[in-house]
């Protein structure tokens, strides 16, 4: 039996990477493995194990977990203590060789940095990593870790080389899945820590990452590291999410149901589209969202307010949502009373009323704030064009589309005035934990073909900005407008 089910699980895991999922419910894996004769079931745990896992006998492969049932992602790969198999991983960027095995780095402390690009706290952690690589030589060494293709990481970290002004000695692997199998994991970044003999010593996030830490485990002391646990739960966005006509006892026409922080579920919402169907019910399901991330969905009726155009006036703002807190810690953030799953179904004719009723239940459930939609004087800048100012000679010369900014430079190829003032209002925009007042930019140029702007100075100085688009005609005037805001009170 127990045979049984490390083979079970390991075809599991198969399917899994095959199919690029990362979590398969127990019914969709049974009728995947339904269509497998006996032969092929044999071979492909046999090809698996021996190609793709290598396990030892003493590894620890979980069984698949049925719906709604939470899982620790992290215990279905090695565990702490466990040797890794000696892998040899191609695709590496950044190193002596475009190959390695990880057995080259035997004798050091080995830490895969598991990232990706669009994750701001993985990109964060480079600069440190990089610092921390220099400072402890031989003795430790990191290893990027990316499913992403080459082509969108590799010119990523380019660009933020540039922007930094740096150049980052940390080794890059890109599209991986074979340490992605044997480490699984949901969140990111995600670090795997593998000792000096090659056995998994650590599974944490980034907060263990400090000097003190390396330098400890590098004097063969015994730190108390973290361990991170990525809780996950199968489950589809495109059901309901907590029952549908299946699992009721009677015909359901219209509910609405709150909870608090449901552990393992992805953080999100999900809105039904206005498509033509009298027969799918309109939906709103939130899940694990904080009380203004709520009330965003709710009053901004279909299109959702960003944290641009959010107010929080409210005396005590990190009781709701912490802004600081980012990955694990933002999280447990919401797990201590600041995560909530709401959803609601109504027949198709309620059309926009939905979201009156969702401000109705918001309302009930959270006495003590509110929220109204309303215009607030806000400071804005207003880009123009200058008397006699003449754009021909900005007009496109054609080349692929693509903006690269930094500190000290901005350079935008073929796009219209727009991007620069899309990156203007992104660059500017700050959490409102406060209700500290952003800037908010117009393009008012009247100008609208395509153009090639290289402009040295970066978005964050707007002064020198201000000097350098006079130069080819442009000008940001300052005044202050209306503004549509989404205002949360503390209700008296």
């Amino acid at each position: 039996m127990l045979l049984y089910n490390r083979l079970h699980g390991a075809l599991f895991c198969l399917i899994q990477a095959l199919t690029k999922l990362k979590t398969l419910t127990y019914h969709r894996y049974e009728r995947a493995l339904s269509v497998l004769n006996v032969r092929s079931y044999f071979y492909l745990i046999i090809a698996f194990l021996f190609h793709v896992l290598p396990f030892k006998a003493s590894a620890q492969v979980a069984e698949p977990v049925a719906d709604s049932k939470a899982v620790d992602l992290t215990s279905l790969g090695l565990q702490i203590g466990e040797q890794v198999p000696d892998l040899t991983l191609i695709n590496v960027h950044n190193y002596k060789s475009t190959s390695i095995n990880l057995s080259d780095f035997k004798g050091k402390l080995l830490i895969l940095d598991f990232w990706a690009t669009w994750c701001s706290p993985c990109v964060a952690m480079i600069p440190k990593m990089d610092s921390l690589q220099k400072e402890f030589g031989d003795k430790v060494q990191f290893l990027s870790v990316t499913y992403q293709k080459a082509e969108e990481a590799i010119p990523f970290l380019s660009t933020l080389e540039k922007r930094q002004g740096q150049k980052y000695d940390l080794p890059v692997v890109t599209g991986d899945s074979a340490l992605k199998n044997l480490f699984p994991h949901k969140s990111l970044p995600h670090y795997v820590w593998i000792d000096s003999n090659g056995a998994v010593k650590a599974i944490t996030s980034f907060e263990d990452i400090t000097r003190s830490n390396l330098s400890n485990i590098v004097d063969g002391q015994e730190v108390p590291l973290g361990e991170k646990k990525d809780i996950s739960i199968a489950y589809d966005w495109k059901d309901p999410l907590f029952f549908d006509e299946s699992s009721a006892k009677f015909p359901i026409t219209q509910y609405a149901v709150f909870s608090g922080y449901i552990e393992g579920l992805s953080p999100g919402y999900y809105n039904t589209q206005p498509i033509k169907n009298d027969k799918v019910p309109l939906r709103i399901t939130a899940r694990n969202q904080t009380i203004p991330q709520l009330y965003q969905i709710a009053m901004g009726k279909g299109y959702t307010f960003d944290w641009k155009h959010t107010l929080l006036q409210v005396s005590e703002p990190e009781r709701i949502i912490e802004f600081d807190k980012n990955g694990e810690a933002y999280l447990s953030s919401l797990r201590d009373g600041r995560g909530f799953c709401y959803e609601i179904v109504a027949p198709r004719a309620s059309g926009m009323d939905l979201y009156d009723m969702m401000v109705n239940d918001l309302a009930k459930f959270f006495p003590k704030h509110s929220a109204t939609v309303q215009d607030v004087t806000q400071p804005c800048m207003a880009l123009r064009q200058l008397p006699g100012a003449d754009f021909n000679r900005l007009r496109t010369k054609g080349k692929s589309p693509s903006i690269e900014t930094d500190e000290r430079n901005i350079l935008i190829t073929n796009y219209t005035f727009n991007a620069l003032v899309n990156q203007l209002n992104f660059y500017h925009s700050k959490e409102r934990s406060s209700g500290v007042q952003d800037i908010f930019f117009f393009n008012e140029t009247g100008f609208t073909e395509k153009v090639d702007l290289d402009i040295t100075a970066g978005l964050g100085d707007l002064p020198l900005l201000n000097r350098e688009l006079e130069k080819i005609g442009l000008v940001l005037v300052s005044e202050d407008r209306p503004i549509k805001m989404l205002v949360i009170n503390d209700r008296p």
